[in-house]
């Protein structure tokens, strides 16, 4: 009788618990709810999810105590917030053994998932998980009762799907340096909702060298939740600059003949661009220049079309005296007491002027005295 009576005590005292494991980590691995028999109390933990997340949990029934026969029950698997409330789908029926009361716990695991509906408000929710519909066998002792219940607490955070939105400098349009193109420096920011100012990764980027032309640049900025932020610029690298003149200073040369002389020069251009560059004049060298001063004019224009115009002159004198003809002295008789009547000629050529006059003092026809006497002889061109 007394056998019977502290078996009788043993099955009162059998029971089942489900006990919700709280750890849960943000890398979604699996986490455990334990179901366990009276006195043993769940540890309490909490998981992040946005609106309309989910994570998955393992369910654990874990069962003590003297059982005589098979029993069994369910438990939901699926545990899903909405509005605030908790609602528990998917049971599942579970099978207890027949057990020892000094036998090791019983351990039964089922996975499940805990879900939140999309919409649902930010804050912490407990969910509670609890054994239902226990079947014992009937005629049997030991029978199975439901123990302390798990909890699960999810906080539902804020749900970021709005990526960054970046800032750039705009358009820019810079002067090239070089026939490589121009270095371009620029500055590009990005604010995200969530996250706050994020660093910001731009191709090609600032301070590199672009070529000639439209360069696209390409920014882009990722915040915490994965989102990511593009916004496009352009650098546009342009020639305006005209290519620079080296011309000779003002020229000066004597004449060579009537129509004056054949001059030579040389003048240079050179671009930033193109490097060294054609020139083009308005006389071209070793020309003949007129007497008197002439203005060249040089142009030179680069591939971009910028053109570079300078001038110098060309001044053609005349510095060269004409040249007389040699005169033969002369020796003539007496006529009488005043000397005599001496004629002469004299000529005189100039390489611009040609034949020019010439002045003789005394002049041709003049009395000479007796004796040596000296004319001289004068020619202007």
């Amino acid at each position: 009788m007394r056998s019977r009576s502290l078996r009788r005590r043993f099955n009162r005292v059998m029971s089942l618990m489900l006990v919700a494991l709280l750890t849960v980590p943000w890398s979604a691995l699996a986490s455990l709810v334990d179901i366990a028999v009276v006195d043993i109390v769940a540890p309490v933990d909490s998981v992040e999810l946005a609106a309309g997340g989910s994570a998955p949990i393992v369910i654990r029934a874990t069962i003590t105590g003297a059982q005589a026969a098979e029993s069994t029950f369910k438990v939901n698997t699926v545990w899903t917030l909405s509005g605030g409330t908790w609602s528990g789908s998917a049971p599942v029926r579970l099978v207890s053994p027949p057990r020892a009361a000094q036998d090791p716990p019983t351990v039964i695991e089922v996975s499940g998932v805990v879900k939140v509906a999309s919409g649902q408000a930010r804050g912490s929710h407990t969910a509670v998980v609890s054994a239902f519909d226990i079947v014992n066998s009937p005629g049997q002792g030991g029978k199975l009762a439901d123990g302390d219940d798990g909890r699960y607490t999810v906080n539902v955070i804020q749900s970021d799907s709005i990526a960054p939105v970046i800032t750039t400098p705009g358009n820019l349009v810079v002067e090239a340096a070089g026939a490589s193109g121009a270095p371009a420096t620029f500055a590009a920011s990005a604010w995200d909702e969530t996250d706050g100012a994020l660093p910001v990764t731009c191709t090609p980027a600032s301070g590199s060298t672009f070529p000639l032309g439209t360069t696209t640049v390409a920014c882009s900025a990722v915040d915490a939740a994965g989102n990511v932020g593009t916004a496009n610029f352009t650098v546009t690298v342009r020639d305006t600059t005209a290519p620079v003149l080296s011309l000779p200073a003002g020229i000066v040369a004597e004449a060579t003949g009537p129509g004056g002389a054949a001059v030579g020069f040389a003048a240079s251009a050179s671009d930033l661009v193109d490097g060294p560059v054609s020139v083009s004049y308005s006389h071209q060298p070793d020309s003949t220049f007129a007497l008197g001063t002439t203005e060249v004019r040089v142009n030179a224009t680069d591939a971009a079309g910028n053109t570079a115009s300078g001038s110098f002159t060309v001044t053609v004198r005349d510095t060269t005296a004409p040249v007389i003809d040699p005169l033969s002295d002369l020796s003539m008789e007496a006529a009488g007491p005043g000397g005599a009547i001496v004629t002469f000629s004299a000529s005189a050529s100039d390489i611009v002027d040609g034949g020019v006059g010439v002045v003789c003092v005394p002049p041709s026809g003049s009395t000479f005295p007796l004796g040596e006497n000296e004319v001289v002889c004068t020619a202007m061109d």
